[in-house]
């Protein structure tokens, strides 16, 4: 859990120096209570929370800075004493910044970054534009552009797909093509898939006489439907 060793962690350790990390595994969590009781960060399993930074602000507000390199994290944060304080989880693709909501932070495979705002609201920043995401709304960022502007929350785990059977000159091919929500995220036989920003995913597999794929969706909220699809 510290950066000086890695081990287990326990109940009652502390993050509490820059690179300070906590990272949980399949079938695991952790939940991190915010120095000066502010509120509590929930960490799914297969996350990492690492610290960035500390410092004071003018009125002696505590700023915290962590980092989701992956994963996923609930945020239930009260509204700050000082005005000065602020709590930034930053991920490969944005910043997303809270003085006082209930939200959720995704950083995908891929980099990009989903803000689901159950109330209250939230800044999410990158390449210096700012888009406000407020209670009932998400949005998503990829890397090395603006945030989207925030749509209505869809906790829908649906899947729509097509199957297309191809001959090429080095053999037959089954090209699974499939689409859901841009904000959930789809593992097809375990590993997570990148989707573009209109949710598409496409998976080639080399034609055996008997096949199928098994696909699980999630949305941040944690609602999860999962399928089992014979493509041959």
């Amino acid at each position: 859990m510290y950066n000086y060793a890695n081990r287990p962690a326990k109940v009652g350790d502390r993050l509490q120096v820059v690179s300070d990390e906590i990272s949980t595994g399949a079938n695991s969590s952790a939940v991190l209570t915010v120095d000066t009781a502010v509120g509590s960060i929930y960490v799914s399993e297969n996350t990492t929370v690492k610290i960035n930074s500390f410092r004071l602000a003018s009125d002696n507000g505590r700023i915290t800075n962590l980092f989701v390199p992956r994963g996923k994290a609930r945020l239930q944060i009260r509204k700050f004493t000082n005005r000065g304080s602020q709590l930034n989880i930053q991920t490969p693709a944005g910043i997303s910044g809270v003085r006082g909501t209930s939200y959720i932070v995704t950083a995908k495979s891929n980099g990009s970054m989903v803000v689901t705002t159950l109330n209250g609201s939230v800044a999410t920043t990158a390449q210096n534009q700012t888009k406000l995401v407020n209670g009932g709304f998400e949005n998503l960022t990829f890397v090395g552009e603006p945030p989207s502007t925030p749509v209505p929350i869809n906790n829908n785990p649906s899947l729509r797909y097509v199957i297309i059977k191809e001959s090429q000159s080095s053999g037959r091919f089954v090209v699974f093509r499939g689409y859901a929500n841009p904000s959930n995220t789809v593992e097809v036989d375990g590993k997570e898939q990148s989707l573009d920003r209109n949710g598409n995913f496409s998976i080639q597999f080399p034609a055996t006489s008997s096949l199928k794929v098994n696909v699980k969706v999630e949305t941040p909220q944690g609602s999860v439907q999962s399928y089992e699809i014979p493509i041959l």
